[in-house]
């Protein structure tokens, strides 16, 4: 509708409060508009306020069931992250995988889950898996620095870092990482 295609170009603005406004007269025209209702989640989120970008995120998974749903699973499960349910999130990335077996984020948020416990290698793991998606993207390779640069293992960690620089050599984390390497390294 007119609300929800304003919406858009809003967002596509990056003028969030107005398009919040029309997404709430969206849903206004048609409490149906699971798409509306997935946005309006997404913003929720983006500010902070995780319950009501759950109830959000509920409706839209609840009306748009034929679609691939992995981006709803993955908010979902950041949702559920920040909550504190360890078991909701993990069972909605597991989920936002089985939709679409290409999307690395769900392999991101699972890589860094595993990160925080301290779980470098599982997290390598989904980085392999996150790489074969994606091999020109530095991330993969940034995150498996990061893993190096945990075990102590900072010559392995550089050259991660210096291949995600020859990958993109405007992404500025890769030179950051580097530099920190060099300050460890003496």
């Amino acid at each position: 509708n007119y609300n929800f295609r304003r919406a858009m170009e809003f967002i596509n603005q990056q003028e969030e409060r107005e398009a919040f406004e029309y997404l709430k007269k969206a849903i206004d025209d048609d409490e149906n508009n699971g798409y509306a209702h997935a946005w309006i989640g997404r913003l929720y989120f983006d500010y902070g306020n995780n319950s009501m970008a759950l109830k959000a995120i509920n409706s839209a998974i609840t009306l748009l069931p034929g679609i691939n749903q992995e981006p709803f699973y993955t908010l979902r499960s950041r949702i559920h992250r920040n909550l504190g349910d360890t078991e909701a999130w993990k069972t909605d990335v597991e989920k936002a995988s089985e939709f679409d077996a290409t999307a690395t984020e769900p392999l991101d948020e699972i890589s860094n889950y595993y990160f925080e416990k301290q779980m470098y290698d599982e997290s390598d793991s989904l980085m392999d898996k996150f790489i074969e998606i994606e091999p020109h993207n530095p991330y993969g390779y940034m995150v498996k620095g990061r893993n190096q640069m945990m075990r102590g293992k900072l010559d392995e960690a550089f050259s991660l870092y210096e291949y995600a620089n020859k990958l993109d050599k405007s992404y500025g984390p890769a030179y950051s990482f580097m530099a920190d390497v060099c300050l460890q390294q003496g």
